[in-house]
């Protein structure tokens, strides 16, 4: 008498093995229809009621419309954006997907509760979606990616955080009379204002010869120098109150100043506005009377 032999059904291996293909088949097709100019391929892989958790953020969008209008959104803000695959497999519940995106952002980038400003600047970071399937649509998503890292490339940090940073730079350079470290922080574009005789000085030229001609125009000594009296910074600018305390030098480059050998001391208060790690203002206050004893201009030989 013969035996029947029990054997798992092939059917149901066939069913799994063609389950995990479509899947796969569903991230790649994801992956391919990224940043097109046609999104109507990646929204027909979509549930009418997907919900999409970004990690980073804490935001949840809700609705195959809500995502349309986010992902315009950030593929406008980065036209012509570069994807790479770094990996992509799937089971026959779930797919994983990780590709590096990288680009410039030239117009503003909206989360929920995040904004970015369009600063021209380039990012390349790796991100990586977690895909929920179910009857051959997507309906869950989780998006993971270092947001500080997407910031610093951005250059948009902690912008609180930047300007003190920046102010304490500032602060170390500007009062140990370091020139060259002082252009270092001054922006290509930078206009330092004069306002006790409404000088300006644009641009890096500009601005290193009128550093050079203030310079020139005092002598500094262990006991006469400049001595900070405040600082501090808001999420764009910093101020900065210091004493000057000076000699007069023989042959000043400041107009109307006292003889040389006279000890000064003037209050002075700058205000800049920071972007990017360099000013972009640099507005110079003080009462130029104080120190000449007439409204003159402060160098020599500026002209009106």
């Amino acid at each position: 008498m013969k035996k029947n032999t029990i054997l798992a059904p092939e059917t149901d291996l066939d069913a799994r093995t063609q389950c995990v293909q479509a899947n796969l088949q569903m991230m790649h097709a994801y992956f391919d229809a990224l940043f097109t100019k046609d999104m109507s391929p990646m929204l027909e892989l979509f549930d009418q009621d997907i919900e999409w958790l970004i990690v980073p953020t804490g935001d949840t969008i809700k609705g195959k419309d809500e995502i349309a209008k986010l992902a315009a959104n950030h593929w406008a803000a980065s036209p012509g954006r570069i994807k790479t695959l770094v990996n992509l497999f799937a089971n026959e519940e779930y797919g994983s997907l990780e590709y590096r995106t990288s680009g410039t952002l030239t117009n503003q980038a909206d989360f929920p509760s995040v904004k970015f400003e369009p600063t021209g600047q380039k990012y390349d970071f790796v991100c990586c979606f977690v895909f929920h399937i179910r009857n051959g649509k997507i309906d869950r998503v989780h998006e993971y990616f270092d947001m500080d890292t997407v910031k610093r490339q951005l250059g948009t940090e902690d912008t609180q955080h930047d300007t003190e940073s920046f102010a304490q730079k500032f602060k170390k350079i500007y009062l140990g009379d370091d020139l060259d470290g002082f252009m270092q922080l001054v922006d290509k574009d930078a206009v330092w204002s004069f306002m006790a005789t409404g000088e300006k000085f644009s641009g890096i030229d500009e601005i290193r010869k009128a550093g050079e001609k203030a310079m020139a125009g005092r002598i500094h000594t262990k006991d006469l120098h400049m001595e900070l009296t405040n600082m501090f910074a808001g999420e764009e600018h910093v101020c900065i109150e210091y004493l000057h305390r000076a000699i007069m030098p023989e042959h000043s480059t400041i107009t109307g100043s006292p003889a040389a050998g006279t000890e000064i001391a003037v209050p002075i208060c700058i205000t800049m506005y920071v972007k990017y790690g360099k000013f972009t203002t640099f507005n110079e206050y003080l009462d130029l009377a104080t120190l000449s004893g007439v409204k003159q201009h402060l160098f020599s030989d500026a002209k009106p």
